[in-house]
């Protein structure tokens, strides 16, 4: 789902890690091979959802195709780019490098992509698609939590590409995908990435209309006069939980 190399399908799940799929990946003891079937189904459905939410499921056309196309001529315009014939024997290329080399070529890529460089869409698509493994990997980790997860993930991945600071970072991979996931949970509104984006709506309750904790944001413990006795009881209670 990742792409194509050598003529077969690159999934998410190994396409950087330079290890072909395992006999039994992910087995847990108690767990069949059905069991197993149907979790690497779920996998490479998210994979593919999310490549082709970004137009990079087919190499032949879309964004990957025109990334394909004009590999040759980014190769001579850019000489960090020009270690591999095919753009899709890139990520072959990229586990079997040496790691400052693999950066040079996605930093380059990314200043490509990037509207404060050459603002190629095609190259910031190039680099999604190098990224594609670790962001199925953010996408199935976390696809409990909408089942728009393939959606969410591809628009996260996409505007960290193209929002990348390749002027004070290098490692590309590294810094993008977590960055991706990172906003996917701010953009889920979960944990502490929620609450570092808007700390106020974190600290924030919702309450009803009638409640007592309008009479205290209002500047006064005081309640009316005919404030019934539950109503006097919940202030009280709700004054001790926050004194």
């Amino acid at each position: 789902a990742g792409g194509l190399v050598g003529g077969r399908t690159v999934t998410c799940m190994y396409v950087l890690s330079g290890r072909g799929p395992p006999a039994h990946p992910g087995m847990d003891a108690g767990m069949t091979e059905r069991d197993l079937s149907a979790v690497s189904q779920r996998r490479k459905d998210i994979a593919m959802s999310v490549a082709t939410q970004l137009g990079l499921s087919d190499p032949n056309q879309d964004l990957l195709g025109q990334a394909r196309h004009q590999w040759p001529t980014w190769g001579q315009q850019h000489p960090p780019l020009a270690v591999v014939e095919d753009l899709l024997d890139l990520p072959s290329w990229l586990k079997e490098a040496e790691k400052s080399q693999a950066d040079d070529v996605l930093h380059t890529l990314a200043k490509m992509g990037s509207p404060r460089g050459e603002d190629d869409i095609v190259a910031a698509g190039a680099v999604a698609w190098l990224l594609l493994p670790g962001a199925c990997v953010v996408a199935h980790r976390l696809r409990s939590l909408t089942n728009r997860i393939d959606e969410v993930v591809a628009a996260q991945l996409w505007l960290e590409v193209r929002g990348f600071p390749w002027e004070r970072l290098h490692k590309v991979a590294a810094n993008i995908v977590m960055n991706t996931r990172r906003g996917v949970l701010r953009e889920l509104g979960v944990g502490e990435c929620a609450r570092e984006a808007d700390p106020t709506w974190a600290r924030s309750v919702p309450v009803e209309p009638s409640t007592s904790e309008w009479w205290l944001h209002e500047g006064s413990r005081a309640l009316p006069e005919d404030a019934p006795a539950h109503v006097e009881l919940e202030e009280v209670l709700t004054w001790a939980v926050m004194a």
